[in-house]
């Protein structure tokens, strides 16, 4: 998963991240979520987990279906960049310089940010369109006409 963002003002990316060069004695290297501020600031998030190098894709820069406990790594990972998603969006929003101390205080703070209540719920619009609309379409029973003719 990868994100960046720019705003004019700043340009990040989040990536996950392995250092192949630092292998344990177990033959494992933690496991991390970088986050570029830009050029010369950045930051690693450490994930809690450790994997072995060979079950690292570089390409993708994302753990490979190999590796032991891949859905629960892979739901980690998943949740870290999209919370630091999040972070920017709010920061982008709000008018905040996304700094790495910016960044790191949000994920400290662990809030929901509830930036997706325009979300639309395709059968929630099509089931009000239907009851705008239903002398239009005699032989759709939308869920509230079926309810009402059962009482």
């Amino acid at each position: 998963m990868h994100h960046e963002c720019n705003t004019g003002y700043y340009y990040s990316k989040i990536y996950s991240y392995i250092k192949p060069k630092y292998v344990t004695q177990e033959g494992t290297t933690v496991l991390y979520v970088r986050y570029n501020y830009d050029r010369t600031r950045r930051t690693l998030i450490s994930t809690g987990y450790n994997i072995r190098p060979e079950h690292w894709d570089s390409k993708k820069k994302w753990i490979k279906r190999a590796c032991p406990n891949y859905d629960e790594i892979d739901t980690c990972l998943i949740k870290i960049t999209s919370k630091l998603g999040d972070i920017l969006t709010y920061a982008k929003e709000n008018g905040i310089d996304p700094t790495v101390e910016f960044v790191l205080l949000e994920l400290e703070k662990n809030r929901e940010y509830g930036l997706r209540p325009n979300r639309v719920d395709m059968f929630e619009a099509l089931e009000r369109y239907i009851e705008k609309r239903h002398h239009l379409f005699p032989l759709i029973k939308s869920k509230t006409t079926e309810h009402s003719a059962n009482i």
